[in-house]
């Protein structure tokens, strides 16, 4: 089995779960797992990362090999791990999510349950007043889950993005 094919892909907001070992079940993984790499890594070493799995996993090189979901997933990781803008939302995204497991969520919304711009910003009221705002760009990130922090109080809800096609 291909190294890449032992984690869980994310793409676009869909898990493509390929099995690490045919009694475990893999867990999520980030982009950073796609590109084989630490979420310190520079922007040199991604990019050498990207070049060296791009020739493992390209679907003209490997005909009939079944990486074209490896290959479009790897793809989305560099898109977002090469632009710093993107890379800073996807990591504080990350942390949110970390943050997660150790704080109360107070509510789970699916994407279109809230209010969205002309310009594409979703939005939902707090119970205090405040408001939860997710940029049209956060979509972007290919999370199949994004958490919230009010602006005015400490409450956090998930959004549900994963059903979203961007």
């Amino acid at each position: 089995m291909h190294s890449l094919e032992k984690v869980v892909y994310i793409m676009y907001g869909q898990h493509i779960r390929k099995p690490q070992h045919k009694h475990m079940q893999p867990s999520e993984s980030t982009l950073y797992d796609i590109l084989q790499l630490p979420p310190s890594a520079s922007s040199d070493d991604i990019r050498a990362s990207y070049k060296r799995l791009v020739l493992q996993l390209h679907p003209d090189r490997h005909q009939n090999s079944g990486n074209t979901a490896a290959f479009q997933a790897l793809q989305h990781a560099y898109t977002i791990l090469q632009d710093d803008i993107a890379r800073t939302e996807y990591d504080r995204q990350l942390a949110l999510q970390a943050e997660a497991s150790m704080v109360a969520v107070s509510d789970e919304l699916e994407l279109d349950d809230m209010d969205v711009s002309d310009e594409g910003v979703h939005t939902t009221t707090c119970r205090c007043g405040g408001h939860f705002v997710l940029p049209g760009k956060d979509l972007e990130l290919g999370l199949a889950r994004i958490l919230l922090p009010c602006d005015t109080c400490s409450l956090l809800i998930a959004v549900q993005v994963a059903s979203h096609d961007t």
